[in-house]
């Protein structure tokens, strides 16, 4: 879905502006997706949302619908012929075999079935986590296999997990204790090897607050893929009542959000002890230098626009990270 959002943006929204010869009509970009909804792993008025958002950027989305083949100029799709110079294809990743070496049950997509204490059925001495687990809530929904999921629910779409017992309480942190030693492991050898300085920066805890779907999950996609924990929220007084629950390290706010804006997010941070320090990046579609100065005199770090590129943002959130920690040092 990010890969048909972000493509359908530059085509029908970026590149027109700057070439001539593009329109928003030379291009059309399908989504076909086999599942009876978009963002399953989530609550469906955020499927919905997410649905009209990308519907509102151009994108042809055929739900239900699986590829039957695909030729060098075309996808098939059940008996209907759908003309594509270009194919994507991004349905993820295959699970490792570990059900068949474990001799136990494993969902449609290979991963290991298991219980709340993340144990296998097969012997209550093993234990599967990350990608190869499939993990449901109390309610049964399966659990997104990314980092927040194993961290304490900052964001409220993994508020199911406070509910669960001290056993998975124990595990989580269990499992947060794993990852940073490794993490910790593969820094000490980068650093061993001249690969990376021991002043780089760590995985940190980020909240955002904005309440676009799409470039929700484009933000948090492209940080938690560098390693850092992401805490969404879409309005800037829930992302302000999670900061003051825990200050994380770096806050990114975008300007317009339903009952407070960034604008004032920002200014309420700024007047907090436990905030103050916090350090913030400006992310939104408003422009000018105008909204600039009047984010830079609240207190902001950094300004993006939008439509951004992933990377750089991940580049100039890492660096504003690593600026303030080495400040606190």
């Amino acid at each position: 879905m990010e890969m048909a959002g972000a493509i359908a943006e530059l085509a029908h929204r970026s590149a027109s502006k700057d070439f001539r010869s593009i329109t928003p009509h030379c291009s059309r970009v399908v989504l076909i997706h086999r599942g009876k909804r978009l963002l399953q792993a989530f609550p469906e008025t955020l499927s919905q949302a997410a649905l009209n958002d990308i519907c509102k950027l151009g994108v042809d989305v055929r739900l239900g619908k699986a590829v039957t083949s695909i030729g060098d100029d075309h996808v098939m799709i059940d008996d209907e012929l759908i003309p594509a110079n270009t194919i994507v294809w991004a349905t993820g990743v295959k699970a490792s075999p570990a059900a068949q070496w474990l001799g136990c049950e494993a969902d449609s997509s290979g991963r290991v079935i298991v219980d709340e204490t993340l144990r296998t059925q097969a012997s209550d001495r093993i234990f599967v986590i990350g990608d190869t687990a499939h993990c449901t809530d109390p309610d049964g929904r399966p659990l997104p296999g990314i980092a927040p999921v194993a961290w304490e629910p900052i964001n409220p779409i993994f508020a199911p997990l406070a509910s669960m017992s001290a056993n998975v309480a124990s595990c989580r942190s269990l499992i947060r204790r794993a990852i940073n030693c490794g993490r910790i492991c593969i820094r000490q050898t980068e650093i061993a090897s001249g690969m990376a300085s021991p002043y780089d920066v760590h995985m940190g805890r980020i909240i955002l607050a904005d309440d676009d779907e799409i470039v929700g999950e484009i933000v948090s996609s492209a940080l938690m893929s560098a390693g850092h924990a992401v805490g969404w929220l879409q309005d800037g007084k829930e992302a302000l009542d999670a900061m003051l629950f825990r200050p994380p390290d770096l806050a990114i706010l975008d300007v317009h959000m339903p009952e407070m804006s960034g604008f004032e997010t920002l200014r309420k941070m700024r007047q907090r002890t436990e905030l103050a320090s916090v350090p913030v990046l400006m992310l939104t579609v408003v422009e000018g230098e105008g909204d600039q100065r009047i984010a830079y005199f609240d207190g902001a770090n950094d300004y993006m626009t939008k439509p951004f590129d992933p990377d750089e943002l991940v580049v100039r959130a890492e660096t504003l990270m690593d600026k303030f920690k080495g400040a606190k040092s």
